[in-house]
């Protein structure tokens, strides 16, 4: 995809950790600001998941919790240089993370060959009916 200026976009997702004792009111707003920023670099928003409040497994800035918020983009390759910046000054962002978002690639079919292997690798060994076990090697002394 190509916007009017001729740069490539790519596709990218950011989870981002805001305070949870913010108003729902200041959530919604940061949230806004998230997508102006993307919106004011090139970028458009495609996706914006409220994922709520969730326990950190250790403490982060002496908090217990956080509200998480998850949003994909497609926008120009300079856009999460300056969407990082923006989360760096805002007070309000406890954690971040933007990463390229790429098309989940299916596995190829198994060839017969390949089948055959995993099933033979697959399969435990029994020993045969009516016999013993094999017995285990005499020990050395």
């Amino acid at each position: 995809m190509r916007p009017k200026g001729g740069e490539q976009l790519k596709e990218y997702e950011t989870t981002f950790v805001l305070e949870a004792g913010l108003e729902e009111e200041a959530l919604t707003q940061q949230i806004q600001r998230v997508e102006e920023t993307i919106a004011a670099g090139g970028g458009e928003v495609t996706k914006v998941e409220r994922w709520g409040i969730k326990r950190f497994a250790y403490l982060l800035k002496k908090r217990r919790q956080g509200y998480y918020v998850h949003i994909r983009f497609s926008a120009p390759e300079k856009l999460p240089r300056e969407l990082e910046s923006f989360y760096k000054l805002n007070e309000q962002v406890m954690r971040y993370l933007t990463v390229l978002s790429e098309p989940v690639k299916e596995r190829p079919a198994a060839t017969p060959e390949v089948a055959a292997r995993e099933k033979v690798k697959n399969q435990a060994v029994t020993p045969e009916k009516g016999g013993e076990a094999p017995a285990s090697p005499p020990e050395a002394h």
